[in-house]
């Protein structure tokens, strides 16, 4: 009967709340909300606390995580069977290791300042509990709250990152991970909490073993997400630089067939005509080499051409006007600069493409003010609430579903790379308007609103 109500008093006064709040803090951090989480979070706390406490006092302490772990993965499984297995494996990995620094806390002062802690807090009576254990949940779950309330998932777009990537190498690289976990709170808890020499020597290789082949996982991971940035980014320039192709042979043909026009008004001796027509040719060939020459930065001169080609092909208006602007922007790569404005424009022809040919108008803006550049770029078009909220978000896309929703993603990301912002402006006059700020000057500084 002792043992009995042990178990309960363990399960209700600590078992439960412990789950609960480390699991709801996983979640938080890795931006997983699914449906009726509060409800079904509670009623798998409780199962399973309920499943882990009816060997807890069985059980030796340092094969207590262990149990857990298994515990705890199971159950995961039957109970949140919507969520990917890496997203299920991230909570359990992080609310593994929040408990364990929070242990860690009473097992530092059991070892060294109140000996015999670990034990009373197992069988002493319910104080024991209050006074040493829900300060620790008290605190963690106030984190939780603020976390809840401000929507801050600092994770999040890590775990869609991981999640997009469609490779074996980076769930083997979370399991990896999830096995080192696993040894070292292994090797602490046999460490400080048992004799069992032997296992603790076994433990400590194990703990190397696995050390090793997470760091070597890791090295080639960045190399392979390097090798996969420089790709991606050769595909992007390869994309522009083959529809420049196209556009300049579709020019080529359109040149052979003004030349032929203007050859026949001139045998024809039709002079005003022929003034009219090569004066309409001339300004169509001018646009171009206007928007060019406003920009004295060669890279960004470079891409508007080759964007107001492709405009021209797609019967799009597109205008630019610079302000400003310097050959140089040290504080910038210019790689970065033009994967920026690219997809910017990128975006804006691909929302007006459909639209009737009076409204396809792209409106380019570069200034320099007190070491920040402003860009801006307008296109006409709607954004519901819903779209406006999310359309940073990776994945995220308004367009067709072979779309991969990450240009906008990019742009927010390279932007905060170099201290900038990126925000979508109010709508005004049924314009869709995208602003980013970026301080070019070392001792430049974002307006507050920017912040």
């Amino acid at each position: 009967m002792d043992y009995f109500w042990t178990t309960l008093n363990i399960w209700l006064f600590v078992s439960i709340p412990q789950t609960f709040i480390h699991t709801w803090l996983a979640c938080l951090v890795w931006g997983i909300r699914p449906q009726s989480l509060f409800r079904r979070l509670l009623l798998f706390s409780a199962t399973v606390a309920a499943l882990f406490d009816i060997a807890f006092l069985a059980l030796p302490t340092h094969l207590h995580m262990i149990n857990a772990n298994i515990i705890y993965f199971l159950t995961m499984f039957l109970m949140f069977r919507e969520l990917k297995t890496i997203s299920r494996m991230l909570v359990q990995v992080t609310m593994s290791v929040t408990i364990m620094l929070s242990d860690s806390i009473l097992l530092l002062m059991d070892k060294y300042a109140y000996a015999g802690l670990m034990h009373q807090l197992k069988t002493g009576p319910l104080w024991y509990k209050a006074v040493w254990v829900w300060p620790i949940l008290l605190a963690v779950g106030l984190l939780c709250l603020l976390m809840h309330r401000r929507k801050i998932s600092p994770a999040q777009r890590l775990r869609q990152f991981m999640q997009r990537q469609r490779r074996p190498y980076i769930f083997a690289f979370v399991l990896l991970l999830s096995l080192q976990l696993t040894m070292f709170i292994l090797y602490l808890s046999t460490r400080f909490l048992s004799d069992y020499d032997e296992l603790l020597i076994v433990l400590f290789y194990l703990g190397i073993v696995t050390i090793a082949a997470v760091s070597a996982i890791s090295v080639w991971l960045l190399v392979r997400t390097r090798d996969e940035a420089i790709r991606s980014t050769q595909q992007a320039y390869v994309g522009d630089l083959l529809q420049m192709v196209t556009t300049i042979r579709g020019q080529r043909h359109d040149f052979i067939n003004h030349v032929q026009v203007m050859y026949s008004l001139l045998k024809m001796n039709k002079q005003e005509q022929l003034r009219s027509y090569m004066e309409e040719v001339v300004e169509q060939v001018q646009v171009v080499s206007a928007l060019a020459r406003q920009i004295p930065t060669p890279a960004l001169s470079a891409l508007v051409q080759a964007k107001s080609a492709i405009a021209i092909d797609k019967r799009i208006t597109f205008s630019c006007h610079c302000s400003d602007l310097p050959e140089e922007l040290p504080l910038v790569k210019s790689v970065d600069l033009v994967r920026i404005i690219g997809n910017l424009i990128d975006n804006a022809f691909d929302a007006v493409a459909e639209l009737p040919e009076p409204l396809r108008a792209v409106k380019l803006e570069i200034r320099m003010e007190q070491g920040v550049l402003t860009i801006r770029v307008a296109n006409h078009g709607a954004l519901t609430e819903h779209e406006r909220r999310n359309i940073f978000k990776p994945g995220f896309t308004t367009k067709t579903p072979d779309h991969s929703g990450l240009g906008l993603a990019i742009v927010s990301d390279l932007a905060q790379h170099y201290g900038g912002a990126v925000s979508l402006l109010p709508n005004e006059q049924e314009l869709i308007v995208f602003e980013i700020l970026l301080p070019i000057e070392a001792k430049a500084r974002l307006p507050l609103s920017a912040r």
